[in-house]
């Protein structure tokens, strides 16, 4: 019975310490949140719309592996969604969209 228990607690502070280890990407996916909207202010959803379908995809993927708690997952969505943005916000920009 002593063995069962000290399984059991040693495998409680394992989860403990995975869980513990992962840290939720939440500036990420605020940046992401916010790259998207500057590129939406410049109209990059139609002068360069292909950037930001792949912008708004990534996006969509990162809140759900957010939501699945796969936060290393989200992390790297966020930061595409974010590079993406960026680039159809400069692209728009380029284009004339104000």
């Amino acid at each position: 019975m002593n063995g069962l228990r000290f399984f059991l607690l040693v495998l409680g502070f394992i989860a403990a310490g995975c869980s513990l280890a992962t840290v939720r990407p939440v500036q990420e996916m605020s940046n992401a949140e916010a790259a998207l909207k500057a590129a939406k202010t410049l109209h990059a959803d139609s002068l360069a719309p292909d950037l930001f379908r792949a912008s708004t995809e990534y996006y969509y993927k990162a809140k759900r592996e957010y939501r699945l708690k796969n936060f290393e997952v989200a992390l790297r969505y966020a930061e595409k969604s974010r590079k993406f943005a960026e680039k159809a916000e400069f692209q728009s920009y380029l284009k004339g969209g104000a």
